[in-house]
């Protein structure tokens, strides 16, 4: 389902793009670039919470951390924009659908092997599994938390595809998709059953607080920006 990701991901990135008029190495540095990182950031967030909150340090393929990618792949556009000098909001509008829509296919392997887990419940919403192979405790009913990453992220996509010609100024639209994307992230992993809280909340809901107060004040920034740009002229 990564791999799967990937490719979708790419093939928006692709009809983006060529609308943005960015040029073919461009768009070819960036690809590489935004998904070799976005798989190093998730192993590298998946180091880092098991080694704060279990004291260890454990690498498997199926313990990456999904919201290393997102993460660690706008960092790379943002040091790709500044080393080639190209405006980094016009490169946050576009990717950050194609992110989006990496994290909703990836969660469709969250649903399938267990992974991602929600916490016991007994309303028929709750999924159960059976498989040996499961990361999920097996036998147990759980809230379908994966299925609800997948929902929410589908829902950010549309939200944000529908609001793409219309939200000013440039830069606006990334930011709201990703305050909207890590506030959903937040409220969810309320339900997650792997999710250990390190103060109070888990490592991953402190960093999704931190990433929407950044997001915010970029926001307000943008919005700022533009207002004083048409008092100006």
């Amino acid at each position: 389902m990564a791999v799967a990701a990937a490719a979708a991901a790419v093939i928006l990135f692709l009809i983006l793009a060529n609308r943005y008029r960015l040029g073919r190495r461009h768009i070819l540095w960036l690809t590489l670039i935004t998904i070799t990182s976005g798989f190093i950031g998730a192993l590298l967030f998946s180091i880092i919470e098991s080694s704060i909150v279990y004291r260890t340090i454990v690498i498997t393929v199926t313990g990456l951390r999904a919201d290393g990618f997102p993460i660690a792949a706008i960092a790379s556009i943002l040091i790709y924009a500044r080393a080639n000098k190209l405006p980094f909001w016009p490169l946050l509008d576009i990717g950050t659908p194609c992110l989006i829509l990496f994290m909703a296919i990836y969660r469709v392997g969250c649903v399938l092997i267990g992974c991602c887990y929600g916490l016991p419940c007994d309303l028929p919403l709750a999924v159960t599994y059976n498989n040996p192979g499961s990361l999920a405790p097996l036998g147990m009913p759980v809230y379908p938390t994966q299925l609800y990453h997948l929902i929410w992220n589908v829902a950010v996509l549309l939200i944000i595809l529908l609001l793409r010609k219309s939200l000013k100024p440039v830069g606006s639209l990334g930011l709201m998709g990703w305050i909207l994307y890590f506030a959903g992230d937040f409220v969810i992993r309320f339900f997650r059953g792997n999710e250990p809280p390190v103060i109070l909340l888990s490592l991953s809901q402190l960093t999704d607080l931190a990433l929407i107060a950044v997001a915010i004040y970029f926001l307000v920034q943008r919005f700022k920006k533009a207002g004083l740009a048409r008092v100006d002229s």
